[in-house]
């Protein structure tokens, strides 16, 4: 769970800079008593990280949850997978970083004239 301070670093820097982009943590190895106390603890801690409970894991193993946790999807604006990370530290911040930001630099399915200057806005920290 130490990657968590991290994620909700990265929905802060976002939501701050009105960027599209919502981080979401699914947790399925946790007894879900365990799992709704941690959320009771963390979700004051870390503001705007969506936390999610998956009884049986059936949301992850398409991306290979059961190869290690943490796991993180980076998904394309269509929805479709472009890439997947089985374990990532602090140290990987910046290439996951500079990902996500090709990743919202990707043309959007909306109409030109309902794109704003912020969404062209990348991450650049996490402090």
């Amino acid at each position: 769970m130490k990657e968590l301070p991290v994620l909700a670093g990265l929905q802060k820097l976002a939501t701050d800079r009105h960027l599209p982009l919502q981080v979401v943590s699914i947790d399925h190895r946790e007894d879900r008593d365990v799992y709704l106390r941690t959320v009771r603890v963390l979700r004051p801690r870390l503001p705007g990280l969506l936390m999610s409970w998956d009884r049986d894991g059936s949301i992850g193993k398409p991306f290979g949850t059961n190869k290690g946790i943490p796991v993180m999807v980076m998904l394309h604006r269509d929805g479709t997978v472009a890439d997947i990370h089985v374990g990532y530290s602090e140290d990987a911040l910046d290439g996951l970083i500079a990902e996500i930001n090709a990743l919202m630099a990707e043309p959007s399915a909306l109409p030109a004239a309902s794109s704003s200057a912020a969404t062209q806005k990348t991450l650049t920290s996490v402090n």
